[in-house]
């Protein structure tokens, strides 16, 4: 483990040295990096080098998806109409588990996104848009995904370098 970390810091502080990938491509690559020479105690089959260049090679691929449409903190409307973002409200769920994951509920002049039996308090979201709701803090959105008549099937969360989509509970 100690090896696999002084491995990994050397891997960055080469690409911050010698190559023109932003500090967050370069922290990316890294965890990649360092998560492939950590101990597992599993058979992966194949040798250390070779897991590691796969990983880079999929996390280079990663960063450039990310590069396409990163996060970018939407501004909060000052004016909305709180009956249009009424067929939001309800549960979501994770599609192979079924279970309620978040359940999206109306609190005074905003909503709140929170986690299903969790210690975690909930998330306090604002509109920032048609189907768009942005939390307090700036540093996630919540999406509402709509289907060809308007029903809204799921909800994609984003927030830096990140996203997951939960399904509409039926």
């Amino acid at each position: 483990m100690v090896e696999a970390m002084r491995k990994g810091a050397l891997f960055m502080t080469v690409l911050r040295a010698e190559s023109d990938y932003s500090k967050d491509d370069i922290m990316a690559l890294t965890h990649a990096y360092s998560k492939v020479l950590m101990p597992d105690f599993k058979l992966n089959g194949g040798s250390a080098h070779r897991r590691a260049l796969e990983a880079i090679e999929a996390q280079k691929l990663s960063n450039i998806e990310y590069a396409k449409d990163p996060f970018v903190s939407p501004p909060r409307l000052t004016e909305f109409d709180r009956e249009a973002y009424a067929p939001f409200e309800g549960e979501y769920v994770r599609d192979k588990e079924g279970k309620v994951i978040w359940t999206l509920q109306r609190k005074d002049d905003g909503y709140v996104w929170p986690y299903r039996k969790s210690d975690r308090s909930p998330r306090l979201f604002y509109p920032a848009g048609e189907r768009l709701l942005v939390s307090a803090d700036g540093r996630m959105t919540i999406e509402f995904l709509v289907d060809d008549k308007g029903a809204v099937t799921a909800v994609e969360e984003r927030w830096h370098r990140g996203r997951q989509v939960f399904s509409r509970k039926t």
